[in-house]
């Protein structure tokens, strides 16, 4: 509104002077649809605080805002790195009227996932195929990073997606194929790591091409020294050498051939399988 101020002066003898100065009060407000926002967020998370600015005040294109943790001026208020629980004040003007809201943030359980081993996986039925069991990871993550749910997966734009999960427990995957798991906890925080996979060498070896072959005894049986392949395999050291009967037993590890070198059959042709295992 308008307002008059009289102001005079007096000169003596009763003579005064006067003026008439005319005043414009105006009241500025800050008016505010809600002054408090909660937000569940999660560690390492960025948030654009900015986003909220309509929420505490619908014409927020008028009014001025500044963000503060603490006493401390938030300069990016756009991203803003959650790395606990904290109350953000934010300051709303018009002109010189300010009036405060709060953002309150509640950081949520997150998982952090830091693997500090690799995890050796083998080709170990000969297929060309190695054999990943999952299991051992998830045992590893519930140990070291915490009760959360894991999935796997073979990219990682799957598991930001969460689509194309591995199913089962075990996986088979071609050479220096790459893993991903996402941990989960029971509300918005996740987590995404590759797993440390170290994929075991084939032991280089030549194969055989000697036929071994023997004179039978009287009872029809004949005695190989399996051993003497062990020339042409070409194998370096450190290089544990078993002999099996069959093919399965090789890969199962059964029934291996304990005398080598004095292997008795009565067998007229066979085949012996050769199992290569280097620590």
């Amino acid at each position: 509104g308008t307002y008059y101020l009289r102001l005079e002066y007096d000169l003596g003898d009763e003579t005064k002077c006067t003026k008439i100065i005319e005043i414009d009060l105006v009241i500025v407000r800050v008016e505010l649809a809600e002054t408090v926002k909660n937000l569940d967020v999660c560690y390492g998370q960025f948030v654009d605080l900015t986003a909220y600015e309509t929420y505490f005040a619908p014409t927020a294109n008028t009014y001025t805002f500044t963000y503060y943790n603490g006493t401390t001026v938030i300069d990016n208020p756009t991203s803003y790195e959650i790395t606990s629980t904290s109350t953000i004040t934010v300051k709303i003007g018009n002109g010189s009227c300010l009036l405060d809201a709060t953002i309150e943030l509640n950081l949520q359980d997150t998982p952090i996932i830091e693997f500090g081993e690799m995890f050796t996986i083998c080709d170990t039925n000969y297929d060309g195929a190695y054999d990943l069991d999952l299991n051992n990871i998830r045992t590893y993550l519930l140990n070291s990073t915490g009760a959360f749910t894991y999935s796997f997966y073979l990219s990682e734009a799957d598991a930001i997606n969460q689509i194309n999960p591995i199913a089962g427990d075990t996986v088979d995957l071609d050479l220096n194929q790459e893993v991903w798991v996402r941990a989960n906890n029971d509300g918005i925080c996740f987590y995404i790591a590759t797993v440390p996979l170290l994929y075991g060498e084939m032991i280089q070896y030549t194969a055989p091409v000697t036929n071994l072959s023997t004179c039978a005894d009287e009872n029809g049986n004949g005695t190989f020294d399996l051993t003497t392949v062990l020339a042409e395999l070409g194998i370096g050291a450190g290089v544990t050498v078993k002999y099996f009967p069959t093919r399965e037993d090789a890969i199962a590890n059964t029934n291996e051939i304990t005398t080598p070198t004095a292997w008795v059959t009565n067998a007229a042709t066979g085949t012996i399988f050769i199992h290569l295992a280097e620590s």
